[in-house]
Parts: structure tokens; C-alpha cells; sequence
């Protein structure tokens, strides 16, 4: 099957052709109908110049026969004369303009001319020669009158003939005519009603196709051929498998996702749910579909559901928020509820998650933390005082060998007691932190952290140094000391025995706030040590996350030093971040407002 384009030419094209062809037939007839009739007004004129020249000598000759020597008949012979002289030119005209082939015509000029030129050797006054000559002139009159007989006998054939072929070719232009628009009109006809059937019934396939993958209903053929609506039933026929396997995989998914997916109308009727609902509230989903998502909601929490759906379509946003759901069994179970409203759709799209093991755990880990703040860290607080009285000597002296263990065991017990607290403050931060904003100057906060390490640093002879810009910002300062003592002190732990600590604070132009572009502060501590691997300088600030290097320092450590600087760092609303190079050397920044942009902290999770 040629393309529509090819067939919208044909359409123009064919009746174009056949109209050109007839075009030129009705040129070449018309050609005819004009030769025909220029034929035959030469055969008027040519009839018309014989029965002048006839009638030219029938006058001379009855002149001539009753001549009487007067003024009056010399002058009416002349004349006639002359008038036979200038008709047998026209004729002779014709002869050669005309390029006429009648040889009865050529014999009646050649006895015209003989006529003329026996006339016009005779002399008027010469009575004898006219007696002598008359009977000869007479003879030559009769001949011409047979001759302009036989003429006019074979001009008026010949008229007649073109007269019938020129009527003829009239006729046949006429049926030329006729026949030439009543084909092309059939013609145009015929093949435009092909074409326009054959796109009505393509198109309808395509419009019929096209409603049902809206309605999800097996589509109708493909059509055949090749041209442009063939192949786009094709690409819909295409579209229609892949949007099937892609509900396929959506609905396997759905189905298998640990959590119910529905959608339900504004009157929070439930219009299609998937199969985990079986599972989780013990109704087939087609139950579902029966009922409303207020019938399996807590009485008594059915106030707030309608509230937070409410707003949720007011608003346009996302709610999300935690209700109890009654199972088939009338089970309640918590759940935490995400609600959308589709605007086009007309319809809620709800998430429900049960929350049961979450809650579960969320107990436990309190617990845990409770176990971890009251029956493990004040027996550690026990035991390291009573490190330090033996140590104190008040006890009495150690030999070299106790002196070994009490060392080893006062390391051992601030090791544990720093994971018990680094602890507490992760379980503080995700519960989420209130900061306490105040004025402070950067070097400030870089000495006060200096000097909270500088004894470490100086069993392994290490100097810090503290450069850069003292400006004043607003900050909750402790905590800010604490990020700054936790970096310094895992420079510490990296760098190599003798080496250098720098540290800085510089004022940058604000790259992550619209507080009409206030300014930022950066602060930076550069060691020596062995460098991170690029793919660890993400990750490392994630809780129990570390370089993987092996190092001393990191063995010793908790991997929540970092996780706790992050979760301080963007409760300011700041960034943090790490450059290194594999070679040696890292340098760790964080940057927080001057202004003191305050973030929403009371009660995030800061690790959300």
C-alpha cells in the first residue's frame, strides 16, 4: 500500500494527465475546425472571383457584339475591360497566395488570360479585325463560360467538403469537451473517494484504538500497508504492549510492595487498592473496592484523618501523618498514612505503611539507650574514678607491671565511656536539637578547641596553628566548639608524630541561602595524615562509617565523630565537607551563616 502522500498525488495527478491529453486532442481538433473553415472561405472567395470574372465577360462580349462606334460604349468597354483585367488578378491572387490546386480553376485563368490578350491586340476603330476576330472571341467566351462552370462546380464540392469536415471536427470537439470533463470529473471521483475511504476507515481504526488503551480493552487489527496511518497503528499497536507490560510490572510491584497502595474518590470511597492489603488488613482487594477508607479507620481518631485529607486537597501538598487502621479481624494497627490529591485524576492517592515493627524498635532502642545512660555509663564513671585514686597513689605504689595494666585499662575505660557518649548524642540528635544562639567571634571558637586537644597533641608533638579572619557570627557556640574538637581531634589521631595542625576561619560569599545574600563563614582544619579515598569522602560522615584506611586511629574510633558534626553543622543550616588527596593530607570545612539562619530544629531528624 503506497503512503496517503503518494495518494493525494495520484488524486491530483491522474485527472491532470487525462485532463492534458484531452488538452491537447481538443488543440489539435481546434487546429482542424480552423483549417477547415480557412479552406473554405478560400473557396467563397474563389467562387466569388469566378462569377465576377463570368459576369465581367458576359458584359465585354454583349459590348462587343452590339458595338455602335459611340463614347458611351468605348468607355463602358474599356471599363468592363479593365474590371475582367482586375478580377482575373484576384483570381490569379488566390491561385497564388492561396497555393489553390483545382486545375479547372487554372484552365479558366489560362483562357481568361488568352481573352485579355487577344483584346488587347485588337484596336476599337478597326471595324474588319472585329469582324475577323469576333467569331474567335466568341469561341474564346464560350470556353471560359464552360471552364467557370466547371469551376464553380468542382469550388462548390470542395467548399461543401470542407464545410462537412469542419462541421465534423466541430462535433468531435464538442464530444471532446464533453467527454474530456465528464471522465476527469469521474476520474478525480472515483479515485477521491478511495483515498477518502481509505483515510475515514484508517483514521476511525486509529480514533477506535486510541479509546480503547483509555478504557484498557484488547485493540482492534493492525491495519495493512505501509503508508503513514498504517505505521502509527503499528507505533499505537507498539505503545498499547508496552504501556500493558509496563502495568504488568507497575501492578506485580504494587502488589508486592510491603505496603497498601490505593487510590479513592473525594468521598473517600476506594476505587482500586493492590494485593498487599490481604495481607496486611486481611480484605481481598476487591472487598476494598466496596467500601470507604473512613469504614476502617479508629473511631476515634476518624476526626484527625478527615482534617489531614482535608488539608491535603486544600492544599495541593502531600500529607503525612500516623492513624490506626481495624483490620478484618478487628485487629487496630498503627500506621503511618502518605495522602496526595490528583487534581487531574479528581482523586486521593493514599500510602499505608504499618508502623508496628517501627514502633517496636523505636522501644527498644529507648530502652537500649536507657541501659546505655543509666546501667552502663554510671558504672564506667565508677570504675574510671577509681582508676584515677590507684593511679593517685592514694592506694599505694604499682609495680611496673601494675602501672602497665592500670594504663591499659583507664585507656580502655575513656574509650568506652567516649562511644557511651557519642551515643547519647546521636540518640539526642535524631530526636532532634534545640540550638542555643549566641554571639561569638571565630578565633575564639578555634582556641577554645585547641586548647581542648592541645594535650593530646602534644604527647605526639604536634602544633596547631589558628589563622584567618575573627569574625563575629551568632551560633550556638557549644556545639560548634564540639565540631571543631571532633575534627581537630581526628587530625590528631592521623597526622604523623611532629607534624602540623592548621586551622582557619574565613569569611565566603553565601552559596546555600536566600537571607538576601548574607555572608558566610568557612571554617578549616588541614592535617598531615594519609589522605581519604575519593569514594570514602561521602560516606564518612554517615554513622559508623570510616575511610577504611586501617590505620591506629581508626581502629580506635566509633564512626559517629563525623555523623554528629554533620547532624550540628546542618541544624545550622551549614554544609560540610572534605578535600583530600591520596598522597597525604586532608582538610575538613563546614560553613554556617554570620545572621545565624535558624533551621527548623525542634524535633527533626536531622539524619531524615
Amino acid at each position: 500500500m503506497i503512503s496517503f502522500t503518494r495518494q493525494i498525488a495520484l488524486v491530483v495527478l491522474v485527472p491532470l494527465f487525462i485532463e492534458l491529453y484531452f488538452l491537447f486532442a481538443l488543440l489539435g481538433t481546434l487546429a482542424e475546425v480552423q483549417k477547415e473553415r480557412k479552406a473554405e472561405s478560400v473557396s467563397i472567395k474563389s467562387l466569388a472571383a469566378i462569377n465576377l470574372v463570368l459576369n465581367d465577360v458576359v458584359k465585354c462580349g454583349n459590348l462587343l457584339l452590339f458595338h455602335q462606334q459611340t463614347a458611351e460604349q468605348e468607355m463602358a468597354i474599356e471599363a468592363n475591360f479593365l474590371g475582367l483585367i482586375d478580377h482575373t488578378n484576384q483570381l490569379k491572387g488566390l491561385l497564388r497566395e492561396e497555393k489553390l490546386r483545382s486545375s479547372k480553376i487554372r484552365f479558366l485563368v489560362a483562357a481568361l488570360d488568352k481573352l485579355i490578350d487577344t483584346c488587347q491586340d485588337m484596336e476599337h476603330s478597326d471595324l474588319d479585325n472585329l469582324m475577323i476576330r469576333g467569331p474567335v472571341i466568341g469561341n474564346m467566351a464560350v470556353q471560359i463560360n464552360q471552364a467557370g462552370a466547371l469551376a464553380i462546380e468542382d469550388e462548390t464540392a470542395t467548399r461543401a467538403r470542407h464545410t462537412n469536415l469542419r462541421r465534423k471536427h466541430e462535433t468531435e470537439l464538442e464530444d471532446i469537451v464533453r467527454k474530456g470533463s465528464l471522465g476527469t470529473l469521474a476520474i478525480a471521483t472515483i479515485l477521491g473517494g478511495c483515498l477518502l475511504w481509505r483515510f475515514s476507515f484508517a483514521l476511525g481504526r486509529l480514533m477506535d484504538n486510541t479509546k480503547r488503551i483509555e478504557s484498557k480493552r484488547k485493540l482492534l487489527p493492525t491495519l495493512r500497508g505501509y503508508d503513514e496511518l498504517a505505521r502509527l497503528d503499528r507505533s499505537i499497536h507498539q505503545l498499547a504492549d508496552e504501556l500493558q507490560r509496563r502495568s504488568e510490572r507497575e501492578r506485580a510491584l504494587m502488589d508486592h510492595a510491603a505496603l497498601i497502595l490505593c487510590s479513592c474518590s473525594e468521598d473517600f470511597l476506594i476505587l482500586e487498592v493492590n494485593a498487599f492489603a490481604q495481607s496486611m488488613l486481611g480484605y481481598a482487594p476487591g472487598e476494598m473496592t466496596k467500601l470507604s477508607l473512613q469504614d476502617i479507620v479508629q473511631d476515634d481518631q476518624l476526626d484527625e484523618f478527615n482534617h489531614h485529607m482535608a488539608e491535603c486537597r486544600r492544599t495541593g501538598a502531600a500529607a503525612i501523618f500516623e492513624s490506626a487502621i481495624v483490620a478484618s479481624t478487628n485487629i487496630s494497627i498503627s500506621c503511618e498514612i502518605t495522602a496526595q490529591w490528583s487534581v487531574e485524576r479528581q482523586e486521593f492517592q493514599l500510602s499505608i505503611q504499618d508502623i508496628r515493627a517501627r514502633r517496636e524498635s523505636e522501644r527498644v532502642k529507648e530502652e537500649l539507650m536507657q541501659v546505655v545512660s543509666q546501667d552502663l555509663r554510671w558504672p564506667l564513671m565508677a570504675i574510671h574514678r577509681n582508676l584515677d585514686r590507684i593511679n593517685s597513689k592514694d592506694l599505694g605504689e604499682l609495680n611496673e607491671r601494675g602501672q602497665r595494666l592500670l594504663k591499659t585499662a583507664t585507656y580502655s575505660v575513656s574509650s568506652l565511656m567516649s562511644l557511651v557518649d557519642d551515643l547519647l548524642d546521636i540518640e539526642q540528635l535524631e530526636s532532634g536539637i534545640s540550638l542555643s544562639y549566641s554571639r561569638a567571634r571565630a578565633r575564639t571558637l578555634l582556641e577554645q578547641a585547641a586548647d581542648l586537644v592541645r594535650g593530646v597533641a602534644e604527647k605526639k608533638q604536634l602544633q596547631i596553628t589558628i589563622a584567618g579572619d575573627d569574625a563575629e557570627l551568632e551560633v550556638d557556640a557549644d556545639r560548634l566548639v564540639r565540631v571543631l574538637v571532633n575534627l581537630l581531634g581526628n587530625a590528631v589521631k592521623f597526622s604523623p608524630e611532629g607534624g602540623c595542625i592548621r586551622c582557619s576561619a574565613r569569611l565566603v560569599s553565601q552559596e546555600n541561602g536566600t537571607d538576601g545574600g548574607a555572608a558566610e563563614i568557612e571554617f578549616r582544619v588541614a592535617d598531615q595524615g594519609p589522605g581519604i579515598p575519593e569514594e570514602k569522602r561521602q560516606t564518612i560522615f554517615e554513622k559508623f562509617k570510616q575511610a577504611g584506611l586501617g590505620g591506629e586511629g581508626e581502629k580506635s574510633g566509633s564512626g559517629l565523630g563525623l555523623a554528629i558534626c554533620k547532624a550540628i553543622i546542618e541544624a545550622h543550616d551549614g554544609l560540610i565537607g572534605v578535600e583530600s588527596d591520596e598522597s597525604g593530607g586532608s582538610t575538613f570545612w563546614f560553613r554556617v551563616a554570620l545572621a545565624g539562619r535558624k533551621a527548623p530544629q525542634s524535633g527533626a531528624n536531622v539524619f531524615s
